[in-house]
C-alpha cells in the first residue's frame, strides 16, 4: 500500500484546509496510508540553525522521506503561498532533500469563488525548483471554492459533485504514484 503525506498551509483552529485533509485521511484508508505531517511548530527557516536542525523539522522530515507522495492542501494568503507552508519547505529544500523526485497533489479550499488558484501556480514553481523537482500529472489539482457551502461542522464535504470529484482525484494520483515508484 502507498504511504502519501499531507502537507497543511494553514495554523487556523478551525482551518478548512486542515478538516480537508482529516477528511482525506478518514475516507480513505483502504487505498492508502495518508498521513498528515505536522509542521506548525517549526522555527523560521535561518541557515545558521542547519547546524542544529530543530527536533520538529527532524522529526517532519524523517516522516515525508519515507512517503511514496505527497498531498499539500493549503489556503491562499495574499494570492500566494501562506508563510507556515513556504517556512516548512524551505526546510525539507535542505540537506536530505526529503521531498525530491516526489509525486504531488495541490488542493487548497477558501470561502471565495476561485478557490487558491492563485497559491497552487506559486507553489507550482517552487516544486518544481532544483531542490524539489517534484512530478505532477495534469489537472492533479483541486479547487474548494465557497467551501463554507460544501463542508458540515464536522469537516465532512457535503456536495456530492465534489465528493466524486475528490474520489476521482485521488484515485489519478495514487495510480500516478504508483507508476513513479515503479519507475524509481
Amino acid at each position: 500500500m502507498l504511504n502519501i503525506g499531507i502537507l497543511v498551509g494553514s495554523l487556523r483552529k478551525e482551518s478548512y484546509n486542515m478538516k480537508i485533509a482529516k477528511y482525506i485521511v478518514d475516507k480513505y484508508p483502504e487505498k492508502a496510508n495518508f498521513e498528515i505531517v505536522e509542521i506548525r511548530d517549526f522555527p523560521l527557516f535561518n541557515s545558521d540553525l542547519e547546524e542544529d536542525v530543530p527536533e520538529s523539522v527532524l522529526r517532519a522530515k524523517s516522516i515525508i522521506k519515507d512517503k511514496d507522495g505527497i498531498i499539500i492542501v493549503s489556503p491562499e494568503y495574499n494570492h500566494s503561498i501562506p508563510g507556515v507552508l513556504k517556512n516548512a519547505l524551505d526546510w525539507f529544500s535542505r540537506g536530505e532533500y526529503v521531498m525530491m523526485r516526489k509525486p504531488y497533489m495541490i488542493m487548497g479550499a477558501s470561502m471565495g469563488s476561485i478557490g487558491t488558484a492563485r497559491m497552487q501556480g506559486h507553489l507550482r514553481q517552487v516544486l518544481n525548483s532544483p531542490s524539489f523537482k517534484m512530478y505532477s500529472i495534469s489537472e492533479n489539482e483541486f479547487l474548494y471554492a465557497s467551501i463554507q457551502k460544501n463542508i458540515d461542522e464536522k469537516g465532512k464535504l457535503t456536495n456530492e459533485r465534489t465528493i466524486a470529484k475528490l474520489d476521482k482525484k485521488i484515485d489519478d494520483f495514487l495510480k500516478f504514484t504508483k507508476v513513479v515508484k515503479e519507475e524509481l
